[in-house]
């Protein structure tokens, strides 16, 4: 009798502990009930805007939300409530999951936008939003990402929608981003375009670029970084017939004559075409690099991060050394449309002292991470004597790491006078390069750096070089 009640009396006692046990890890942690601290910061950027960031801080979970503020009431709201929105959505997520998760659960969700100025009238903004919930007791990790984006009239003070700037046609047969497609040229961007499961152009994310309609696509149940999603670019000249009036007026302006006794660049009938390499030095791959531009007798034009070349000095003289060309990409790849002046004079001109002091050579090239400048980059970059330099030719092989992708991107895209962009970051770049070479000299190209190029090219009106 004793042993079965001491039996039964232990399974009781583990019952209960098993619950105890099972309330205590299961304890809620992470709510907007459970905020310790709200911390606002704001600063100017140089197109005008405000960045207000406003961080939370809870017992186990981080908020950090920053807003463009416009100074434009109706558009400055409805921003903060499509921020709050997805705020209360990551609260909804962890709520949904809450009976999964132990009390050990962290949580962090942030809202960061890349804000630009386009043809004076217009703002984009295009809001990275990520967040995870990483439980380590239950060895659970869960993360999401997402971009949006608006476009702003300022003059207007109000938000642009697609229809706004194209006129889609009308059929009742077909559903609106059917017929907005007919807008499309046929090509590469069409078919990118098409692989969409989508109904209506209201689930179209996009932005208003100086010479083209950026596209935000990728179907996002088969992506797990919406960040990574692809970019298509279509240039308004090729919807010019589909453009309304207004924005046909501002975005395709007539050409103007040039007067007789204007100068021309050099004309030549060679193909030339310029290697740009990105973000090195790095030990391991730029060193691939230059064996193989040495064996073929080639140079190349190499774009270095200044906090790379203190990293690797002796490689980054090694490069000059070699004979090819040193450009400046800044000190630490920064986006230069998100930070004040200050900030961007030492991202130009001191990474530039920095690359010079190290290699023995002034870069007089300069190229702005992500391709992304304003007014100020400008300024700097001429007063520092820096042409600011683009591309032409986008192998991607950031994005894709695949030696094939890469050679078939320069392949089908390279014209005469273009400007390749890579990375000597990438091993997958260096296994391309010699394949690379060889299938654009049997193509009849030559190769020369880029400010060799240059000679051969008009540059944007406001001085920026893109190649062909």
């Amino acid at each position: 009798m004793n042993k079965k009640w001491f039996g039964a009396s232990f399974i009781l006692m583990f019952c209960i502990c098993a619950l105890a046990f099972t309330y205590d890890v299961n304890s809620e942690t992470i709510s907007r009930e459970k905020i310790t601290s709200t911390e606002v910061k704001s600063e100017q950027i140089d197109i005008g805007i405000e960045l207000e960031k406003e961080i939370k801080e809870g017992e186990s979970f981080t908020s950090s939300i920053t807003i463009p503020i416009a100074k434009i009431e109706q558009i400055d709201n409805k921003i903060r409530a499509w921020a709050i929105d997805r705020e209360d959505k990551f609260f909804s997520e962890i709520k949904d999951r809450e009976q999964s998760l132990s009390k050990y659960a962290e949580a962090q969700f942030v809202i960061e936008p890349i804000v630009k100025q386009v043809k004076k009238d217009f703002l984009t903004y295009e809001f990275h939003v990520q967040y995870f919930i990483e439980d380590s007791f239950l060895e659970t990790n869960y993360q999401y990402s997402d971009i949006t984006s608006f476009v702003v009239h300022k003059k207007k003070e109000e938000f642009v929608n697609l229809q706004d700037v194209i006129q889609i046609p009308e059929n009742e047969d077909e559903n609106e981003f059917a017929r907005f497609l007919q807008t499309i040229p046929d090509g590469k961007q069409k078919d990118q375009l098409q692989t969409m499961e989508i109904q209506s152009v209201d689930s179209l994310q996009w932005l208003l670029n100086d010479k083209n309609i950026e596209f935000l696509t990728g179907d996002s149940a088969n992506k797990e970084n919406k960040n990574e999603m692809d970019r298509v670019f279509v240039e308004y000249r090729k919807l010019e017939k589909h453009l309304t009036d207004s924005y046909k007026k501002q975005f395709i302006p007539k050409k103007k004559k040039k007067k007789p006794e204007q100068t021309k660049k050099k004309e030549t009938n060679k193909k030339l075409v310029a290697l740009t390499f990105d973000d090195g030095p790095d030990d391991e791959v730029t060193p691939k690099i230059l064996e193989t531009l040495d064996s073929y007798n080639i140079p190349g034009t190499f774009f270095m991060l200044a906090r790379s070349v203190e990293k690797h000095p002796e490689l980054a003289k090694e490069v000059a050394k070699q004979g090819h060309e040193i450009a400046n990409h800044t000190e630490t790849h920064i986006n230069l449309n998100t930070v004040k002046r200050s900030r961007i004079d030492q991202e130009i001109v001191q990474s530039k002292k920095i690359i010079e002091k190290t290699t023995g050579v002034s870069p007089t090239l300069f190229r702005p991470p992500y391709g992304e400048y304003n007014n100020t980059v400008l300024e700097l970059a001429n007063k520092s004597q820096q042409k600011i330099i683009m591309w032409s030719v986008d192998t991607l092989d950031w994005q894709h790491k695949n030696k094939k992708k890469t050679i078939d991107i320069v392949m089908r895209d390279t014209k005469p006078q273009s400007i390749i962009l890579m990375h000597d970051i990438h091993k997958t770049t260096a296994d391309a390069l010699p394949d690379l070479i060889e299938k654009l000299q049997k193509e009849g190209f030559e190769f020369v750096t880029t400010s060799e190029l240059i000679e051969h090219l008009e540059p944007a009106a406001n001085g920026v070089y893109y190649g062909r």
